[in-house]
């Protein structure tokens, strides 16, 4: 895709997003990219509970509570 000011284009822009894990799926823009469209999961200690996130936050994000007792 091409970087600067361009008319639309039928390319995909390919860019790496804000997660830095995934390339933006759009078509060629201008402007930001939308946040990461994919969701990640974030497992307890034990790996029995599973909780969904946005991609790229899941550094930020604590593992959820057990429901099981952790081993």
């Amino acid at each position: 895709c091409c970087p600067g000011n361009c008319p639309p284009c039928d390319q995909s822009c390919g860019r790496t997003l804000g997660c830095r894990n995934h390339k933006c799926p759009s078509g060629c823009h201008q402007g930001s990219c939308y946040p990461c469209p994919e969701s990640v999961e974030v497992r307890c200690t034990c790996g029995s509970t599973i909780l969904a996130v946005p991609c790229g936050r899941e550094r930020s994000t604590k593992p959820p509570r057990c429901k099981e007792t952790c081993r």
